[in-house]
């Protein structure tokens, strides 16, 4: 399942990175297949991120971290996004992001320094202020 997880959120992040390479300037969702692809592509990571943590109780890369990327580009582009869902998500997943504690021990990761700088750009991709 994890693996499942990284692929789909690995080429929802994809088409947003084409999304953003595309320019305001692109055409209706109408017109535009990648835009498209975006559109079709929010509901069913907002909907994972909502189930993940029905059976995980710590922060994804892949299931939080790269989606909050990818909604800062989606609204940039005026796709939209469930900000109550994203909102909710974020706070549950950098709630404990920054913990001196955590920083400390690191058991949920082999990389601290990539981890926690990847999260620090999807902390502020998700709107949260400096910490």
């Amino acid at each position: 399942m994890r693996h499942d997880i990284r692929l789909v959120s690995s080429l929802i992040v994809f088409a947003f990175a084409l999304l953003a390479r595309e320019g305001s300037a692109a055409a209706d969702a109408s017109e535009n297949p990648v835009r498209q692809a975006a559109v079709r592509a929010v509901p069913p990571l907002q909907a994972m991120q909502v189930r993940w943590y029905e059976k995980q109780t710590c922060f994804s890369c892949h299931t939080q971290f790269q989606p909050a990327i990818a909604f800062e580009v989606a609204r940039a582009h005026g796709i939209p996004v469930d900000e109550a869902i994203a909102r909710a998500d974020a706070v549950k997943a950098f709630t404990s992001f920054g913990s001196v504690d955590e920083a400390v021990e690191f058991a949920n990761s082999g990389e601290p320094a990539l981890v926690n700088a990847y999260g620090m750009v999807a902390a502020h991709a998700a709107g949260l202020p400096r910490f």
